[in-house]
């Protein structure tokens, strides 16, 4: 679910010119001196709504934003830093990368251990969404909200934080974030198709141990539990079944298959982590909308010019009543 400022349901309205005919840029630009915010405004304003609940929607965080002061501070710094993230993490990942295609090594365990590099990268930005939430519940929390947006957003922040699979997720990740993979056993299941030609491979357990060893310097040994199934371990169980000396394995090739299993596990904990982080990506920009609307909000009081939230009719009533409308052109030239 991706959340919204502006939309509590997703419309494609046109553009329409009647802003402009009513000279509603220049009176922007009166209040709003940021062209990036002027332009982001306008082009909102632009395209009206047609949705009854979404104008409700605007006009409810609008008030909440407009009666708590420091709401709106509180959120676009929580939001800015949210919207960094994910240029954050491209940048480590792109680092990372161009490190190892500086190096001319290419022995298994040299790229097992980029391997670990990259999923240590990955593994930090679960626990920084979680931070997120964290973070933007206790904002939320702070005041008294009563717009349906925002009290939502609350709702969403507070159930995410008793997931027990996003948990999971941040309890896996804190696996690879802290340590190096000398500090752990991995196991790796292997799947042989009746050639004995290896077919897929994927992670099975991982323990920590209780010193440090050197998980690269010693073979895995390996059990069969069936036919077409290997599990490389790196524990010397007595229970473990040594296989047929045609199957023996090299410690390249254990590497080979740990850093196979082991980039499965980072594209995964990546895929998972993009799609928990779009929900609330871009609240940033949308933000600017309110921005430019509070700036308008004290252009007004400042010119001792009344506002109003309109009440909005059912469409059959086929009725429009203003009174004591002023002109916002005048008035945004004195």
């Amino acid at each position: 679910m991706s959340y919204s400022l502006l939309y509590k349901i997703r419309e494609d309205a046109q553009t329409s010119a009647a802003l402009y005919d009513l000279s509603a840029d220049r009176i922007i630009n009166t209040f709003c001196f940021d062209k990036k915010r002027a332009d982001f405004f306008m082009d909102i304003l632009s395209r009206p709504l047609f949705i009854l609940e979404n104008i409700i929607y605007r006009q409810q965080i609008l008030s909440d934003l407009r009666l708590c002061p420091g709401l709106f501070e509180d959120l676009q710094s929580i939001f800015t830093r949210y919207d960094k993230i994910k240029n954050d993490w491209r940048e480590l990942k792109s680092s990372n990368s161009a490190y190892a295609n500086s190096s001319d090594s290419i022995n298994p365990e040299a790229l097992l251990e980029r391997t670990f590099a990259s999923l240590k990268i990955t593994a930090m930005f679960p626990n920084t969404i979680v931070s997120f939430y964290s973070s933007l519940l206790d904002t939320l929390n702070k005041y008294n909200l009563t717009s349906e947006g925002l009290l939502a957003m609350r709702g969403y922040c507070s159930e995410m934080l008793n997931n027990n699979s996003l948990s999971e997720i941040v309890r896996i990740s804190q696996l690879f974030q802290y340590k190096s993979p000398e500090f752990y056993s991995f196991g790796v299941l292997l799947e042989y198709d009746a050639t004995l030609r290896l077919r897929s491979c994927g992670l099975s357990e991982i323990i920590e141990k209780a010193g440090k060893q050197n998980a690269f310097a010693k073979l895995f040994s390996r059990k069969k539990p069936d036919d077409d199934s290997v599990i490389l371990t790196s524990d010397n169980s007595e229970n473990n079944l040594d296989l047929e000396s045609d199957t023996d394995m090299t410690s390249e090739d254990v590497s080979c298959a740990l850093n196979e299993a082991l980039t499965q596990i980072d594209a995964a904990l990546t895929q998972i982590t993009d799609a928990i982080y779009i929900n609330f990506y871009g609240l940033s920009r949308e933000l600017m909308f309110y921005e430019a609307a509070l700036q308008f909000y004290n252009f007004a009081r400042e010119r001792s010019l009344i506002l109003c939230t309109p009440k909005i009719l059912p469409a059959e009533s086929n009725i429009i009543s203003l009174i004591n409308i002023r002109d916002l052109v005048l008035a945004s030239e004195g």
